[in-house]
């Protein structure tokens, strides 16, 4: 299905179907994304492959990925239909047309390789009616898990309520699809695997006046994770080197100070108190050094050389909590004005 934006036409279905590729082949299947069937165009969303029997789910994947699909098949035919597209009677004849079409083609003559999987925004009301309380239309699920037993059954999958890191960004819903990329957040693998599609589908939702809150945070995990570690671990880090040093410094001092005192007595009390005064400040000023070296890269990174200037004000905070503030307010704020304000107003 092709929708239409500003942009020109976006092949819905096939970015749909390079985003669940990588869930399939993680289970060692060959994935092919929009098979033609026939001399005159006929095009089927997904065919997926079993290449090894038995394939147990990797640990680092939640089983509810593939809900709906544990049963897949040596061959399986998937469909899609997306959240302004219906599947009726005229979509289900189509699909056995796929079938007979696929069967041929590839010469498969037994019965029983074939799976057939219709995975669609809505649930088809219209079609599922005749069949209701009848023994040809099974609820897997309610809501989400049916099975269509006319002829070949046909498994669907309603994704509508769906919190599917894949299946969820397709529903254009704004909180199903903050849901869906948080969740697609928490495995870096499949992220790693569809960082390259998000930005076409994020761009489209917002021609469509859907407001995504695709943040520049959120790019940078996306397409540059290297760079979102460092400035993670350089804060972390900067923070660490700074204690360590304030904690020498602050000992060496208490030292010093105590020493001075001159009666067995003053250098015994000296000590104490010099050394407990020094490691405060000496780990005050680690911490503050630290913090700025975090906001230093941060703000090279997500602003360039216009935040060169700012950085001279933020040099000059002393207080640890505002610049602790500074750094957590750089997350969300998308321009060097907007961040500006808010260190003139802290």
């Amino acid at each position: 299905m092709l929708i239409k934006n500003d942009q020109g036409w976006l092949n819905w279905h096939r970015l749909w179907g390079l985003m669940i590729t990588p869930l399939f082949q993680r289970l060692g299947c060959e994935v092919t994304v929009e098979v033609d069937l026939a001399f005159q165009k006929q095009i089927l969303d997904v065919v997926v492959v079993r290449k090894r029997k038995h394939k147990k789910l990797p640990k680092l994947i939640n089983p509810d990925y593939y809900e709906g699909f544990e049963t897949l098949n040596e061959y399986n035919l998937i469909s899609f239909k997306s959240f302004n597209e219906v599947f009726n009677h005229q979509a289900l004849e189509e699909f056995y047309g796929h079938l007979t079409n696929y069967r041929k083609l590839n010469q498969i003559e037994k019965d029983g390789l074939i799976n057939l999987y219709a995975v669609t925004h809505h649930l088809p009301d219209k079609l599922f009616k005749p069949y209701l309380n009848t023994p040809f239309l099974s609820v897997i699920k309610p809501d989400m898990i049916y099975e269509l037993k006319l002829l070949t059954p046909v498994r669907f999958i309603i994704t509508r309520k769906m919190n599917h890191p894949i299946l969820g960004l397709f529903s254009n819903d704004l909180q199903q699809i903050m849901k869906s990329r948080e969740r697609l957040e928490h495995d870096q693998w499949l992220i790693n695997e569809v960082n390259s599609y998000l930005g076409e589908l994020y761009k489209f939702y917002q021609l469509e006046g859907l407001n995504m809150p695709y943040t520049q945070e959120m790019f940078i995990k996306d397409h540059y994770p290297e760079w979102y570690k460092k400035i993670e671990i350089a804060t972390i880090t900067g923070e660490k080197i700074g204690i360590k040093k304030g904690e020498v410094r602050g000992i060496k001092k208490g030292e010093v100070i105590g020493i001075k005192k001159g009666e067995v007595i003053g250098i015994k009390k000296g000590e104490v108190r010099g050394i407990k005064k020094g490691e405060v400040r000496g780990i005050k000023k680690g911490i503050r050094k630290g913090l700025i070296e975090g906001i230093e890269l941060a703000l090279g990174l997500k602003f360039g050389e216009e935040s060169l200037q700012l950085l001279s004000r933020i040099q000059k905070v002393k207080d640890i909590e505002k610049l602790r503030r500074i750094k957590e307010a750089m997350k969300s704020t998308q321009t060097i004005t907007e961040l500006s304000n808010l260190i003139e107003n802290t």
